[in-house]
């Protein structure tokens, strides 16, 4: 979005990605990212005393304000991004702050540690507010998180950017079976991750009661990196007590385990392929930013159920995507959501947006409003 954008002003730029060392991006993406003219460093991030830091802002000719013990900075091996004019962070819950070599703008997807202080129990959240308060702009999507950034964080409105939400409208793979046929029974998905703000225990005990004492017809597709370390039938490595504790719920119900099918982390045309073959896609997360998948889900046809909290309101008033909503901390009340929409697909399936509508929150709309605000740090 930032080369797109650059481009669309007359102003191209260089844009140099940043991967750090054990992260992976996938051959899709590189391809994707070079056609872009977009480099990739390998990246280290390495800790700097305020001292060193200190001695390196007097031979670069800048007087730090420097407040914590220790730093991090991203080192490549050459010139630890130094020719670069503006980093661009996409904010991370590191103990140690970002160092001040360059001037730099934050996304802030979301403060999920104001509402789960657990969450970061091990450190991250001094580095995280830190590096946020000293950035030149910090960025979000929704007016949640720029709320957050002004209680929580402490951020001046002046210093806060809200960026109209964007994605890459998307379009089954040609090579893509036919709707529902992923697997034998029809499904709805559920797009998880194994942090305790998924909801999973209460989520769960609604899908029970949603097949044992509603009659669901639907199956579960539960997808996601490292959720199928919630399997009962697999052996898992080193997991958290929470996943234990899920494990065991679900290995104690022949409902769950009977009507599960785990999937875990899936490339681009298997995410596409196993959304567009759902029936319904379903979100019971307690808190975060809001699923741009609801939206991704809407171009294919397929309907949300979501836990009804303020960004995905703010996504579903902003796309018209006709979510149906729900209290996710009531087994109850998701057991008859699961079974009234199973019953109303048809209808749900009516209400949602017009491809030309989405069409209109693609990258390209959105890499201009970007470029405005990051080409005034530049």
């Amino acid at each position: 979005m930032l080369k797109m954008g650059s481009g669309f002003a007359g102003e191209g730029v260089d844009v140099v990605v940043s991967s750090a060392t054990g992260d992976s991006i996938d051959a899709r993406n590189l391809r994707r990212l070079a056609e872009s003219g977009i480099t990739v460093r390998e990246t280290t991030w390495q800790p700097v005393s305020k001292e060193e830091l200190g001695v390196a802002g007097r031979y670069m000719g800048i007087q730090f304000q420097l407040d914590a013990p220790t730093y991090v900075y991203p080192g490549d091996g050459a010139s630890n991004f130094l020719d670069c004019d503006l980093w661009y962070v996409i904010a991370d819950r590191d103990a140690a702050p970002l160092a001040p070599l360059r001037p730099y703008a934050i996304y802030v997807n979301d403060c999920l540690q104001r509402y789960l202080p657990d969450l970061l129990a091990g450190g991250g959240d001094d580095g995280f507010i830190a590096t946020t308060r000293h950035s030149a702009i910090a960025l979000c999507t929704t007016p949640f998180t720029r709320d957050d950034l002004v209680q929580y964080v402490g951020l001046p409105s002046r210093k806060i950017a809200l960026l109209p939400p964007s994605f890459n409208p998307v379009s089954l793979p040609g090579d893509a079976a036919v709707r529902g046929s992923t697997r034998s029974r029809a499904y709805f998905l559920w797009l998880a991750d194994v942090l305790p703000q998924g909801n999973h225990e209460i989520a769960l005990r609604g899908i029970q009661r949603y097949v044992e004492k509603q009659d669901g017809k639907l199956d579960v597709v539960i997808a996601g990196p490292g959720t199928e370390d919630f399997d009962p039938g697999t052996e898992p490595g080193e997991v958290s007590a929470h996943v234990r504790r899920v494990r065991r719920q679900i290995a104690r119900s022949p409902a769950l385990t009977g009507r599960i099918r785990w999937v875990g982390g899936l490339d681009h045309d298997e995410y596409l392929s196993i959304l567009g073959g759902a029936q319904l896609l379903f979100h019971p997360s307690i808190i975060n930013a809001g699923t741009l998948s609801a939206a991704e889900a809407a171009g294919l046809g397929v309907p949300t159920l979501s836990i009804d909290y303020p960004p995905m309101r703010f996504y579903d008033e902003t796309f018209g995507l006709g979510t149906t909503f729900f209290d996710a901390g009531d087994e109850n009340a998701i057991a008859t959501a699961l079974k009234d929409a199973e019953t109303r697909l048809t209808e749900l399936r009516q209400r949602l947006p017009l491809a030309p509508d989405l069409a209109k929150f693609d990258l390209g709309n959105g890499a201009r409003s970007l470029w405005n605000v990051v080409r005034q740090h530049v």
